[in-house]
């Protein structure tokens, strides 16, 4: 009964998504999902799923404040590691990608005039806020749509872009450094 709101295709076979409630589903014959909450999230919003193989996958759960959280699995789904929790109350984190799984990005709508930008290159055990003075000042309300990731692309290894569109402008950023 939760809608999905994310999918990440890793080959015919492997599938993620994820959805409300804490939920997500994973496939590893390109035909039969199954779904379960990942444990005491059953209240989270999860927008984004990164897949990166049928054991290991990656979750961003929305909101604001700490309702914004990055989840990680070695082992299909059966535990969930919490890697992040935000501690902003103002910031509200839209999307997650990853280059290869040691290298990753997540961002949030702005706060205070900056949009805050979150990197790790261990897979997820350390994130940290990049540093805003490359990044252009917030337009006001300055945020994305956050309902499946996809205002976060990442190329080769070290493109991203991100998408914003609810102020009076829509941008579209771009870092070539990994943010």
């Amino acid at each position: 009964d939760a809608r999905f709101r994310s999918i990440s295709a890793v080959s015919a076979k492997v599938v993620w998504a994820s959805g409300e409630k804490g939920t997500y589903a994973r496939s590893i014959d390109g035909k039969l999902f199954v779904s379960h909450q990942v444990p005491g999230a059953e209240k989270l919003d999860f927008r984004c799923v990164v897949g990166f193989d049928a054991d290991h996958a990656t979750l961003l759960a929305i909101g604001e404040g700490d309702k914004s959280r990055i989840y990680h699995t070695d082992d299909g789904g059966e535990t969930w590691a919490l890697q992040f929790v935000n501690d902003n109350p103002k910031a509200f984190f839209d999307a997650i990608a990853f280059w290869d799984p040691a290298h990753g990005i997540a961002f949030s709508d702005s706060v205070e005039g900056k949009i805050p930008v979150l990197v790790t290159d261990d897979g997820g055990q350390h994130w940290s806020l990049a540093p805003s003075a490359g990044m252009p000042a917030a337009l006001d309300g300055e945020g994305a749509f956050a309902s499946s990731g996809t205002c976060l692309v990442v190329h080769g290894a070290r493109d991203a872009w991100i998408a914003t569109g609810s102020a009076a402008k829509s941008r579209v950023f771009h870092s070539s450094d990994r943010g």
